[in-house]
């Protein structure tokens, strides 16, 4: 992932998205690291509490898929392709709804979804659901686009992003992205599993647990386009990979002339 915000590991034990107290002990869990590679050095403080290692041992490295989240050829070409296969995202406005992996599915969930796949005008948009590979979400709403195969990445034909407490967030913030945050359940997660950071703080993005507000503020283009993250951990995290994936071409260039 691109970056973290959700608690894991040793700051998750005993939750109930969490590993249990016993099973960590029983499996050693994170023990034995010599070296840790992150995407970014403002997460060292998370993943070392997560690990529960020292901070000396964890270090900033890229990851490739950066490079092609910001090689602008690229991501041409991959929307190109999935629009070749799939014409009809090319005919409207794209809407790509990514909710976070949930150990556990919420009791709402299904009147959320359902609530926010009926708010959508299909004469103007097209609402995709991008779910994690281990998730079998799946809304009863026959115009939702949400049966495709895996290796098309939808951020690709993505005009607007929906999500919640997921990491895709980042990547659709190199992908220059209006990002909604439409979090229906928060009162419950908070307690299940909690986040590292606070989300109206440190990432100032739209955010309402009401899908007619969500869906509102994406025709209203109620997002700040120019803001540029100075205050934010969001803006933050976004500079440091485009200046990573840059360091990394100038050494690449570098050592192809040595």
């Amino acid at each position: 992932a691109l970056g973290n915000m959700k608690r894991f590991g040793y700051t998750a034990l005993g939750s109930k998205e969490g590993r249990k107290f016993s099973t960590a002990s029983l499996l050693n869990m994170h023990r034995g690291y010599t070296s840790v590679l992150i995407s970014s050095k403002s997460f060292i403080s998370d993943y070392a509490r997560g690990f529960d290692i020292d901070p000396s041992i964890i270090y900033e490295a890229p990851l490739p898929r950066t490079d092609l989240l910001i090689n602008s050829s690229y991501r041409a070409q991959q929307r190109e392709r999935i629009i070749r296969e799939f014409p009809e995202l090319g005919r409207k406005l794209n809407i790509v709804y990514c909710p976070t992996f949930r150990k556990k599915t919420p009791a709402n969930q299904t009147q959320a979804t359902a609530a926010l796949a009926d708010a959508i005008d299909y004469d103007k948009y097209n609402l995709i659901v991008k779910c994690h590979p281990l998730d079998d979400l799946r809304i009863n709403n026959p115009h939702v686009f949400q049966h495709y195969p895996s290796q098309y990445d939808m951020l690709f034909v993505a005009d607007y992003v929906i999500s919640d407490y997921s990491t895709v967030i980042y990547e659709a913030a190199l992908l220059d992205l209006p990002v909604f945050l439409y979090a229906y359940d928060w009162p419950d997660y908070s307690k299940k599993r909690s986040l590292y950071i606070d989300p109206k703080r440190d990432i100032p993005l739209f955010t309402d647990d009401d899908a007619e507000a969500s869906v509102r503020a994406i025709e209203h283009d109620d997002f700040d386009h120019a803001l540029d993250g100075s205050h934010d951990r969001l803006g933050i995290i976004i500079r440091e990979q485009r200046d990573i994936a840059l360091r990394v071409d100038v050494q690449a260039a570098f050592l192809r002339i040595v």
